[in-house]
């Protein structure tokens, strides 16, 4: 299946979660070698906060607007709706179209 992206075009990708899955290993690293991106791409972990793939897209977006770098950004963020103690209900859904929405019900 043909995404329409040339591989060799990426200089570099962000991976960002709340809770990165190795703590000495990059993941980033991981995905680019899985992806068989160009070796010298630039692979970067944005992890261990609630920001992190918005910290992402925004690093993203301003390598590629620089003109530094050419790149396709994707993010995915998925948060149970729950009290986390600074409000009764937060969380991040995604609806049937596509779009991601946080809640955020105040204490």
């Amino acid at each position: 299946m043909s995404t329409g992206i040339d591989k060799k075009q990426i200089d570099a990708l962000y991976f960002a979660t709340t809770t990165a899955p190795y703590k000495e290993k990059s993941s980033s690293a991981i995905i680019a070698h899985a992806l068989d991106l160009k070796r010298e791409i630039r692979a970067t972990d944005l992890t261990d906060s609630l920001i992190a793939s918005s910290s992402a897209f925004l690093t993203a977006v301003d390598s590629v607007v620089s003109g530094k770098e050419h790149g396709d950004c994707q993010a995915a963020d998925c948060r149970i709706v729950n009290n986390y103690g600074f409000s009764k209900k937060f969380g991040w859904v995604n609806d049937r179209f596509g779009v991601s929405w946080q809640i955020n019900l105040p204490m």
